[in-house]
């Protein structure tokens, strides 16, 4: 995917993080397990509309990521970004390592 293919997909994400219950996340709220799916439901929810477009140009990048067993840089931003909210959030994070 271009560059800006990458910056569609993340403003049409935003757009749809912004407009849903998300906005009222944070830490106080993810009490119990069922808090914790709700918001994840949400999430997964975004990411899969704002992909519905571009989803032939991901499985592309990803299958090509996977032949080569390389990362390619949109993702590892993705992955940066996802990071830093997770700290922002004091959220624990743990990366998975292959």
């Amino acid at each position: 995917m271009s560059s800006d293919d990458w910056s569609a997909f993340t403003h049409k994400t935003d757009i749809l993080l912004i407009s849903c219950q998300l906005t009222t996340l944070d830490k106080h709220k993810l009490k119990s397990k069922q808090a914790l799916n709700f918001y994840w439901d949400l999430i997964q929810g975004c990411i899969i509309k704002a992909t519905e477009k571009s989803a032939q140009k991901l499985e592309k990048l990803s299958k090509k990521a996977f032949i080569s067993n390389c990362i390619p840089t949109q993702c590892s931003n993705i992955y940066d970004r996802t990071v830093k909210i997770a700290a922002t959030l004091k959220f624990e994070f743990l990366p998975i390592t292959v």
